[in-house]
C-alpha cells in the first residue's frame, strides 16, 4: 500500500487494483492477462514472464507485545519449538526462506508447534495481534503493525533471514501507458530506499 500510495500522489489520475494471490495464482493471472504486474518473492514464473528484483526484505519473528519474549528481545533458535506458530502455505517464498534458516540450525519446519497455516501475510499478522500465536512475516508486512505497538518484533539468535522481491510482467501483453509509468516508477533508484526494509 505504501508503494502504491507513492506512485498515486505522482499519478492522481490512474486508478490501481490490487489483488493478493498466492504463486500459482498469480502466475495464472499474469498469463491470462487478469493482472498486468505483480509484487512476488519467487523469480522462475515462466518463459514469458520478466521478473525483475527490486526489493530485499527481511523476515523476522513477531509476538503479541505482552508476549515474554518481547521482554527478553533476543531468543536461541531452539526456544521456537516451545511456542505456537501460525504459518504461511508451504509454496510461499517467506515459508520457504524459514525452512531455509531452520535447516541451517538442525532444524526442521514440521517441529513447529502449528495452529494455523494462512495463505496471507498480512491477516498471519492479524493472527500474532490476537494471540493466535507468533509468526515469520516480511518485516515490510510487520512495519506497522510494530510502529503502532500491536505486535513487537523478536531477535533468533544467528537467525538472518531474508528474501529478495521481484516485480513480474507478461512479456507478451502490451503494457498500458499507466502500467508502463509504474514499472518505471518501481526501478527509478530515487524510489530505491522506499522499498528496503532494514534487519
Amino acid at each position: 500500500p505504501r508503494l502504491i500510495a507513492r506512485f498515486r500522489a505522482l499519478h492522481p489520475q490512474v486508478q490501481v487494483s490490487c489483488n493478493v494471490m498466492t504463486r500459482k495464482n498469480v502466475l495464472a493471472a499474469l498469463l491470462d492477462g487478469l493482472v498486468h504486474l505483480a509484487g512476488t518473492s519467487s523469480r522462475g514464473l515462466g518463459r514469458d514472464i520478466e521478473c525483475r528484483p527490486f526489493a530485499s526484505d527481511a523476515v523476522i519473528l513477531v509476538v503479541p507485545v505482552d508476549h515474554p519474549w518481547a521482554a527478553q528481545g533476543e531468543i536461541e533458535p531452539q526456544e521456537l519449538l516451545t511456542e505456537n506458530f501460525i504459518l504461511r502455505e508451504e509454496t510461499a517464498g517467506t515459508r520457504r526462506v524459514l525452512e531455509d534458516g531452520l535447516a541451517d540450525h538442525g532444524l526442521h519446519v514440521d517441529q513447529l508447534q502449528t495452529v494455523m497455516v494462512m495463505a496471507n501475510s498480512e491477516a498471519i499478522r492479524t493472527g500474532v495481534e490476537e494471540n493466535i500465536g507468533v509468526a515469520f512475516i516480511s518485516r515490510l508486512v510487520a512495519a506497522d503493525g510494530i510502529e503502532l505497538g500491536r505486535i513487537a518484533e523478536v531477535r533468533v539468535a544467528n537467525l538472518d533471514l531474508r528474501q529478495q522481491l521481484y516485480m513480474a510482467r507478461n512479456v507478451r501483453r502490451p503494457a498500458t501507458k499507466a502500467q508502463g509509468a509504474f514499472w518505471e516508477f518501481i526501478f527509478d533508484p530515487a524510489n530505491g530506499a522506499q522499498f528496503q526494509s532494514t534487519s
